[in-house]
């Protein structure tokens, strides 16, 4: 059981890495579809830093939602930003394919005569979790964009 624990702990680490790039880039390179419309983090060369959904991207800077409403960062004051693309397919398809896979697995270890049922449960309920976790790799993406001064 540890093992297993130990297992899904390192595959969660592994995938959150696999899935992020970087990209450096001046502000006008930034191409407005890879941010406008997610959910983004923005820090600023003061050093403070901003969360919000990007709401557009323009040549003088970045409309935000925040908190407190709609926010303007002029280009000049921007860093680097952070950007997290999610979906859902992934996590469907994978989770669809590890509980088939576990079922198919769990009735061969129901055929096992004396077997009980917290094995035939793990059986079953491993391989649909490894399948969630691997659909969320899939799913997930996160881009750091470090922004270049303008030459």
């Amino acid at each position: 059981m540890r093992i297993s624990i130990r297992l899904t702990a390192a595959f969660i680490a592994a995938a959150a890495v696999l899935c992020a790039e970087t990209l450096v880039l001046r502000w006008r390179e930034i191409p407005p579809s890879l941010v406008a419309g997610r959910k983004i983090a923005v820090e600023l060369k003061n050093g403070q830093s901003l969360k919000g959904k990007a709401l557009g991207v323009t040549p003088d800077g970045l409309r935000m939602a925040v908190r407190k409403g709609e926010s303007v960062v002029p280009a000049g004051e921007i860093a680097s930003l952070r950007v997290n693309r999610t979906g859902h397919k992934g996590r469907i398809i994978g989770t669809a394919i590890g509980g088939g896979l576990g079922a198919g697995t769990a009735t061969g270890v129901a055929m096992i005569e004396g077997t009980k049922q917290p094995i035939m449960a793990a059986a079953a309920g491993i391989p649909a979790a490894i399948g969630y976790l691997l659909g969320w790799a899939r799913d997930y993406k996160r881009t750091n964009i470090q922004v270049e001064a303008a030459q």
